[in-house]
């Protein structure tokens, strides 16, 4: 089993409580496979709020 690196059982626990209670507002901004390079470059610019997340094409 493999456990995260941040923390506790307990506090990742926690975590996903407060996820599912709808406490925590993550930002993602997707990019097709294809606009990979442009997800790169705005993450190395710092202007990605939140996750970058790169989706396959289709």
């Amino acid at each position: 089993m493999a456990s995260p690196y941040w923390g506790t059982r307990a506090e990742l626990i926690e975590v996903l409580d407060l996820a599912r209670a709808g406490a925590v507002d993550v930002h993602v901004e997707t990019y097709a496979l294809d606009d990979a390079p442009k997800a790169y470059e705005r993450l190395h610019e710092g202007r990605v709020e939140g996750r970058a997340v790169i989706l396959p094409n289709g």
